[in-house]
This record gives structure tokens, C-alpha cells and sequence, in this order.
């Protein structure tokens, strides 16, 4: 998994360019972190919102200022088990 900062992204917070680079994450990864420094929980939670929707991902976890998303590729490169 790949661990992204959006404050080290710039910060004008989540810009085009971040959604772009988180969504090229995905592509590679399909499983990564990223580091939201807000300490508001209204704000984290839109930004949240807004990760999931503008790259299709699934939101797994948020603890304290990290989400953790996954978006499957075509290579399936993590198998999820079922429960």
C-alpha cells in the first residue's frame, strides 16, 4: 500500500491535480493511505466524501487523520475474502 499526504499534494487542498494523483494511485495500488490534516471532523468527513466519489474508491477505515481506500483494477491485485 502507498501513503499520501494532501498537505504535501499543496495547499490549496483537494485541487484537480490531487484527485488526479490519488486516482493514479489506485490504478497502481488499488490500496492506499492518505493523510487529511484537518482536526475538524465536518471538514474530514467532506473531504472523505469527496475522495470516494471523485475516484470511484470505497472508503475501508479513517483513523485520526488517515483514510484508507481501495478501488479494485482489472488485475484484481488484492483479494478481498468473503465474510
Amino acid at each position: 500500500q502507498r501513503q499520501m499526504c494532501i498537505r504535501d499534494r499543496g495547499n490549496n487542498g483537494l485541487t484537480e491535480a490531487v484527485v488526479a494523483e490519488i486516482d493514479y494511485s489506485l490504478n497502481h495500488h488499488e490500496l492506499i493511505k492518505i493523510k487529511i490534516p484537518t482536526d475538524d471532523r465536518e471538514t474530514k468527513a467532506l473531504i472523505v466524501e469527496a475522495i470516494c466519489r471523485e475516484t470511484n474508491a470505497t472508503k475501508v477505515q479513517v483513523i485520526g487523520k488517515t483514510l484508507i481506500i481501495f478501488r479494485p483494477t482489472d488485475e484484481k491485485k488484492i483479494r478481498i475474502p468473503k465474510i
